[in-house]
C-alpha cells in the first residue's frame, strides 16, 4: 500500500503526505490496524478518519 498526494481538504490526508507514510501490506493486515499505528507514529486524526483517508488514497470503494 503506498501513500500519494492527492488534492484534498481533508486534515488526514494531509497529514499522512507530510510524514511521508509508507506501508508495506503484510498477510493479516487491516486499514484499522495501520491507522493506529500511523497515529502511535504520530500522524493526527481518529483512527476512523485515518482509515477513511488510507482506503481513499489507495482507490478503496469499501474499506471494509
Amino acid at each position: 500500500m503506498a501513500v500519494s498526494p492527492v488534492p484534498s481538504a481533508s486534515p488526514g490526508a494531509s497529514a499522512l503526505l507530510e510524514h511521508d507514510a509508507r506501508w508495506t501490506v503484510q498477510p493479516g493486515d487491516t486499514l484499522t490496524g495501520i491507522a493506529r499505528q500511523l497515529q502511535r507514529e504520530g500522524v493526527p486524526g481518529t483512527t476512523a478518519e485515518l482509515v477513511r483517508t488510507l482506503a481513499r488514497l489507495n482507490g478503496l470503494s469499501r474499506p471494509d
